[in-house]
């Protein structure tokens, strides 16, 4: 009983891995009939749907085509329609649902779902007569799987069916919808014996379970002779049932697989996972240390004061040279301490500071009443006066208009405990005040902005993006929030931190919190290191000719041990929103908004940083981590003091360089399958992975994952050997650091060998996209791959 429990469990995990993604449909309205049949979830002949979720919205003027107004998820009532079904049958009344007094009704929904392939349950209930003479007739069970389907008996049951009010009698008769039944026994081995038949896949698969085959009741009051039978059984596609059959003889030969054929090393674990001993966790490929030792140095750099500045190479300090016997020297602003140079104009961040930042009404300088407001502020917090309601009045003054600041005020009054409230309104906000205070000082010149289509670095101390970060906390950046953002700030984030004090989930307090405890740290020690902020962009005749490279695999570790932030010596991938930083000032908390959190001197990018185009990276190099975490997304939670011991490079630099590529998002599944897509992603990470100088220092190994995939609907397999690509190419090593994602990882590395194993080039990789970009209803592309010779394709 239990391996037939275990067989059919893993044919369900199994044929999940060859469903296929569905468009998400069309937006519902709700109070709308006549479109609710014709736009509901449905699936090809062959496949059922899964539910993912469906999105319920209320808007503005409570019209179906008006500005959203809430946006909440809910499934349950669509997957009880559809769920296991070719097509929905929906009772619009349960789609429609008040969420709270401030959203309103729902108007219209929207749902993701998938098409599973048949495992077709199917149930024959047969009743019959007790008569001899119509016995043999009538009591024969017929089951039957169409072509290249494979039977199995999951449950068989039988038994005798009477009228409740004859029960006393023992009267047995034909059975309908009054009957019952009793002295129930339940079959299956003896009905599976029968039916255990080769399969011959150029025809039906079938069985005919006879009357005289079945087993006899034991001790039942009413005889030895079932009047009733109810058989449930699986049709299997035979390339399911064949795989399933050869886990579950790995299973009884080999015991350092699970139950489930699993290897027990590996055990899946979801990113909130904090056991030990899982980073050594190696599928295929060179062991992680081999790979992080190729550069376990920071890579080499000339020194400062031999790179000329210029308009691509912009420093905001003078020549530094790190000196490890002097760890407490700090770099100096670039004009000194005593003067700021003011750009006030499209190219450059408009300063708070800047005289030229005039009010609208009285035409005066804004600076010096923001100067006055903060030393009253700080002057309350050094009397251990200052209240949550005065950092709000002040905020609100900087930005001129009224802010809900209801998650900060949460953080700060619920939160944190007595001793930690009284500390960050008395030290660490007099500190914030000070670096906000000191910004014309400590900067000495605007930053320059780094707009799409440049190649341009910006190099800054960590206390100058102290300062800088202080003025987000004030929300003091004019024009960029709000219904004030200026034109040429259409293509910015805003980098003032209003959206993200406002009300808002758990997650959102938590990202605040690994925030506060940054500017915990710098105000008891200011860190005295460099970063740079450096936007690439991939010149046309820089692009390769996929299908004409010869260059190899690139060698690959795989793990679901690691994250890619605590695999050091590496260039680590941030799988970023075309704006880079996403939504760490708003909602957003996956992995750009995460590592935005926990290394907040990456804020800074929100400031400088325009949308990225296709052919364009970001790279931040030398931000320091000041927090842990555990969890992920709404389970996300700020974890205590993380301490970063990352050597430095020459200018001060830690050890850490991360690399921002977007990807793009599929509204349309299907389209990412489109060669005009695939080279989109492919060039972006290219792009990302490219280093001009093929030296051990500088093609270090790449740390990326399931870029792209999650809340951007792109296929893991497909992201997979795009990156593959690219890293060859760019000659890195790849580590792929799927957390948790043991299938996966799994399924990547069998890929992996089979590639190698052929002497496969990326021209042969690129191949492969092309022929399955035409491929009418393909199977999974790491199914194609294993079935396609690379020789076939060059032909």
């Amino acid at each position: 009983m239990l391996m037939n429990i275990l067989f059919v469990l893993f044919i369900f995990l199994i044929s999940n891995s060859y469903s296929y993604n569905t468009n998400p449909t069309s937006y519902l309205c709700t109070e709308s009939l006549t479109e609710i049949p014709q736009t509901l979830p449905s699936c090809l002949p062959g496949y059922i749907i899964d539910v993912e979720n469906v999105f319920y919205e209320s808007t503005v003027d409570n019209s179906c085509s008006g500005t959203t107004l809430c946006r909440v998820e809910n499934k349950n009532s669509l997957q009880f329609a559809c769920n296991r079904k070719r097509r929905c049958n929906v009772n619009i009344d349960n789609l429609r649902f008040h969420i709270n007094s401030t959203c309103g009704t729902t108007i219209r929904f929207y749902t993701k779902y998938r098409c599973l392939p048949v495992i077709q349950e199917q149930n024959d209930h047969l009743c019959e007569p007790l008569s001899s003479s119509r016995r043999l007739a009538l009591g024969d069970i017929k089951l039957e799987c169409q072509r290249n389907y494979r039977l199995h008996i999951t449950s068989a049951l039988i038994g005798i069916s009477i009228k409740k009010q004859d029960e006393l009698t023992k009267n047995h008769f034909k059975c309908n919808k009054d009957t019952q039944t009793v002295c129930n026994s339940y079959v299956p081995n003896a009905y599976r014996d029968v039916c255990d038949n080769p399969l011959r896949p150029t025809y039906d698969d079938h069985c005919t379970i006879k009357y005289n085959e079945r087993p006899a009741l034991k001790d039942c009051p009413y005889g030895m002779a079932s009047n009733f039978s109810l058989v449930e059984y699986l049709c299997i596609p035979v390339y399911y049932f064949d795989m399933a059959q050869r886990f579950m003889r790995r299973n009884d030969d080999d015991q350092s697989y699970d139950e489930l054929g699993n290897d027990r090393s590996l055990e899946l674990y979801d990113d909130g996972y904090t056991g030990k001993n899982v980073d050594h966790k190696i599928i295929r490929g060179p062991r992680l240390e081999q790979l992080v030792n190729i550069c376990p140095h920071p890579p080499y750099i000339r020194n400062m004061k031999e790179v000329p500045p210029s308009d691509n190479v912009v420093f905001m300090i003078k020549p530094f040279r790190y000196d490890q016997s002097k760890p407490n020297d700090y770099p100096f602003s670039i004009n000194g301490p005593n003067r700021y140079n003011d750009v006030w104009n499209e190219h450059y961040v408009r300063m708070p500071c800047s005289p030229l930042y005039v009010s609208k009404k009285t035409r005066q300088p804004q600076w010096p009443i923001f100067c006055q407001l903060l030393l009253q502020l700080k002057q309350k917090c050094d009397n251990r006066s200052a209240t949550i309601d005065d950092l709000k009045n002040a905020i609100e003054t900087f930005a001129g208009r009224s802010y809900n600041i209801d998650s900060l005020r949460f953080l700060i009054t619920e939160s944190f405990s007595a001793e930690q409230r009284s500390y960050f309104m008395s030290a660490v906000l007099a500190n914030i005040c000070t670096l906000a205070l000191n910004m014309d000082i400590l900067c000495s010149q605007p930053p320059p902005l780094l707009r799409s289509g440049s190649n341009r670095s910006l190099t800054m101390s960590q206390q100058q993006a102290a300062s800088l970060l202080a003025a987000s906390f004030f929300c003091l950046f004019p024009f960029r929030s709000d219904g004030k953002a200026k034109k040429e700030y259409d293509h910015f984030q805003n980098p003032n931190f209003n959206t993200l004090y406002q009300r808002g989930p758990k997650e959102k307090i938590e990202k605040l919190r690994c925030i506060l405890h940054y500017f915990e740290r710098i105000t008891a020690k200011m860190p005295n290191g460099v970063i740079t902020f450096q936007r690439y962009s991939l010149h046309h005749q820089d692009s390769p000719k996929w299908a004409l490279s010869e260059k190899g695999i690139a060698p690959m570790h795989l793990t679901t041990g690691k994250r890619i932030e605590d695999i050091n010596c590496v260039l680590q991938v941030d799988f970023a929103n075309k704006y880079i930083g996403g939504g760490v000032l708003t909602a957003g908390c996956v992995q750009e908004e995460i590592r935005f959190s926990i290394c907040p001197e990456m804020l800074v990018s929100l400031l400088v940083c325009e949308a990225m185009e296709p052919n364009e990276c970001i790279h931040l190099i030398g931000c320091e981590r000041y927090s842990s975490y555990k969890g992920y997304s709404a389970t996300f939670q700020y974890a205590g003091d993380y301490v970063d011991n990352k050597p430095k490079d020459n200018w001060g630099r830690k050890w850490c360089h991360l690399v921002a590529i977007d990807a793009l998002y599929f509204r349309d599944q299907t389209t990412q399958y489109h060669m005009k897509n695939i080279n989109r992603e492919l060039i972006k990470a290219y792009t990302g992975f490219y280093t001009s100088r093929q030296t051990p220092d500088c093609a270090y190994p790449v740390a990326t994952g399931n870029w792209g995939c999650g809340a951007f609907n792109g296929d893991k397999q497909l992201k997979a050997i795009i990156q593959l690509i690219a890293a060859s190419q760019t000659v890195r090593p790849l580590i792929y650091a799927a957390y948790g994602d043991k299938y996966l990882i799994e399924s990547f590395s069998v890929v992996f060998d089979h590639l190698i194993n052929q002497r496969a080039t990326v021209g042969d990789l690129y191949r492969y996209l092309q022929e399955y970009s035409k491929v009418p209803s393909p199977p999974s592309l790491f199914e194609y791959i294993l079935r396609t010779p690379a020789k076939q394709l060059r032909s």
